[in-house]
């Protein structure tokens, strides 16, 4: 395939090419990998949390018996439901498609055996476009189940403008609440609107070093440290700004810079 008619990731649009063979770009398989990998694990500890009471599970005796109250939360039971249908889905679409014997039934066995075909699912014409965010709604569902305010941190600036057009210096962290949800908040000015932050598009997105670092290991396959990125920057390979005693680098420069490496390098 070459490079006029290389595809383009589905969860990524315009930012990102679909990796060689592939119909995702790297990452998109490496995360698909990734919640395979963790749904086990997830399916395990929300049979646990079904008679926990920081899911709700289990309620008060019933008045005139002698039976304990029923420990089922009916939304962990779903999801482990809806976990298994979908693997076991996934798997016999894979299974149809390449004539293949199916693993056990057990979902171990199961996440296993699909994420050993993740490259075939991630060149496929349905399942790369498809599966991704089932697995992502997966895991993300099974997170918020079982930790119904997760707070993740992005490493991103804050977005707000005050009056004096000074931009705020916090660092945001995005907290997925027990709906499902997801809130911004600030180390700053507190809660703000999440939509900015979830957009996938680089552009515009002011991080700290950390960010990059993580975002070179997780969409490039680079690892790098705080002395690189502030040395990509003094080269002016990436966009640096310093304000109110923090530097923040412009993550689309990044993406542009690794992307032109990885040119040169093919």
């Amino acid at each position: 395939m070459t490079a006029a008619t290389a595809l383009l990731c589905p969860h990524h649009g315009e930012d990102r090419r679909a990796a060689p063979t592939l119909r995702t770009c790297w990452a998109c398989r490496d995360r698909m990998a990734a919640h395979l990998e963790a749904l086990p694990a997830l399916y395990g500890r929300l049979g646990d949390a079904l008679v926990s009471p920081v899911t709700g599970g289990g309620g008060p005796r019933v008045t005139g018996t002698s039976s304990a109250p029923l420990p089922i939360n009916p939304a962990v039971a779903d999801h482990r439901d809806q976990i298994r249908h979908d693997l076991v889905w996934w798997t016999k679409y894979v299974a149809d498609a390449r004539a293949l014997a199916l693993p056990d039934d057990r979902i171990g066995e199961i996440a296993g055996w699909l994420a050993a075909h993740v490259d075939w699912l991630a060149a496929d014409p349905v399942a790369s476009e498809e599966l991704p965010p089932v697995l992502r709604a997966l895991v993300g569902r099974a997170h918020g189940l079982l930790d119904p305010s997760r707070r993740l941190p992005t490493g991103e600036r804050c977005r707000v403008v005050s009056d004096g057009a000074e931009r705020c210096a916090g660092v945001i962290s995005m907290v997925q609440e027990a709906d499902d949800t997801w809130t911004a908040r600030c180390s700053v000015c507190g809660p703000q609107e999440a939509a900015p932050y979830l957009r996938n598009r680089t552009a515009g997105r002011w991080v700290t070093w950390e960010r990059v670092q993580a975002y070179a290991l997780r969409r490039h396959r680079v690892r790098i440290g705080g002395d690189t990125v502030r040395q990509w920057a003094r080269r002016g390979h990436i966009t640096a700004r310093t304000e109110g005693g923090a530097t923040w680098y412009d993550l689309g420069s990044v993406e542009r810079y690794l992307s032109r490496r990885e040119k040169m390098a093919g």
